[in-house]
């Protein structure tokens, strides 16, 4: 289902990014989608930005013929990507908001172990396994 996931803190590099083993052979053209998503990610935050409630999800930010890119926005500005595969019919966005809850959960408690360094790229082996669909 994730062909990728990449969090990105603002003004930084990515923190976290990782392709599924099946995808390691198209890892530069993920990281192209991915940059490529960031440009409608930043135009979508830009336009929600005169709301008081922003909503974290984003939705479905960018596609083509083999991807689909998906955003979520936490409240500290940093950004999460999701990729999934652009072919697939039993995708929704029910299942993606789950995802990035997840995601958000996982990420939280890398950041929040006591021997990590803000701003250095992340190590989390909960985030791997759901990368690598282990969990």
């Amino acid at each position: 289902m994730i062909l990728c996931i990449a969090i990105l803190a603002s003004d930084q590099p990515p923190l976290y990014f990782r392709c599924s083993p099946t995808e390691n052979s198209r890892e530069d053209d993920l990281r192209l989608f991915v940059y490529s998503s960031l440009d409608v990610f930043d135009e979508k935050v830009s336009s929600t930005v005169s709301r008081p409630h922003q909503e974290l999800f984003l939705g479905s930010l960018f596609l083509n013929n083999k991807y689909r890119s998906y955003g979520y926005l936490t409240n500290t500005q940093v950004k999460i990507l999701v990729v999934v595969d652009a072919t697939n019919p039993n995708l929704k966005e029910q299942d993606i908001r789950a995802l990035f809850k997840k995601i958000h959960n996982f990420f939280c408690a890398a950041i929040c172990n006591p021997f990590y360094e803000l701003g250095s790229p992340i190590n989390s082996r909960a985030l791997n396994a759901l990368v690598d669909n282990k969990e």
